[in-house]
């Protein structure tokens, strides 16, 4: 992640003070929160999760508020809601960047979320793209076990076409090594343990926990070796 913030930064949000970045699917902000202390950007970070998105105000509170920040950091505002309906209030061309990383199922899937993100996106803007796609074929007895089909995800070149038919240039584009997912994987889940064991009376941390093993079991047992995931980096070409 490291490297694609770099190569945000450089493409579409360092030469411009406090350009406008909007972050689909944000999480805890962390990527949000980067931008706007590496390069002042503004950011909209969207997330649906409402036990989420409070914990991501408490860090932005603690990193760009009450700690000692360069003095060209910038801000990021939490939208707590649906993205679909929320990306349907903002005006067209409103932002310099646009982000979408393991959420585009929140904007009705990669070809929907490519649409949102042109109409949203300036010309000659960026988007940070994140995307499963199969590395190779899954078990289908395997892939029937979970709640993912095999139509859900297309091969790596596929989801480079789409990009580039929706309208954007390709500009770098990097997909996990098993390693690097795996090491993804675990992270995910000893952090989930870690949360959910602090917080054993709140219902949204229990609902976390549950989908995190169970998406654990369907890693292990079909989706390893065969889904990848995808960085994309590219500009939105002129009209």
């Amino acid at each position: 992640m490291d490297r694609a913030i770099e190569l945000l930064g450089q493409e579409c949000l360092a030469a411009k003070p406090r350009a406008s970045v909007i972050d689909f699917g944000a999480g805890f902000c962390d990527l949000p929160i980067r931008l706007a202390e590496r390069f002042g950007s503004e950011v909209v970070a969207v997330e649906l999760g409402a036990r989420m998105a409070s914990l991501a105000r408490e860090r932005i509170r603690s990193r760009l508020i009450e700690c000692s920040n360069p003095p060209h950091a910038g801000g990021v505002t939490v939208h707590e809601g649906d993205a679909g309906r929320f990306r349907a209030q903002i005006t067209d061309h409103s932002f310099d960047a646009g982000i979408c990383i393991g959420s585009s199922h929140a904007l009705g899937g990669f070809s929907n979320m490519l649409d949102v993100l042109g109409r949203l996106v300036r010309p000659r803007g960026c988007v940070l793209l994140g995307e499963g796609f199969w590395e190779r074929a899954p078990d289908a007895q395997a892939l029937a076990r979970t709640p993912i089909s095999m139509d859900e995800f297309m091969s790596l070149p596929g989801v480079v076409d789409e990009v580039q038919a929706a309208g954007f240039v390709p500009l770098w584009v990097v997909s996990a090594t098993p390693r690097e997912w795996d090491e993804y994987e675990w992270t995910h889940q000893r952090t989930l343990e870690r949360f959910a064991s602090t917080r054993t009376d709140e219902p949204e941390a229990r609902k976390l926990l549950s989908r995190g093993r169970t998406w654990r079991e369907h890693y292990i047992n079909a989706l390893r070796g065969r889904l990848g995931f995808a960085l994309v980096l590219a500009r939105r070409a002129e009209p």
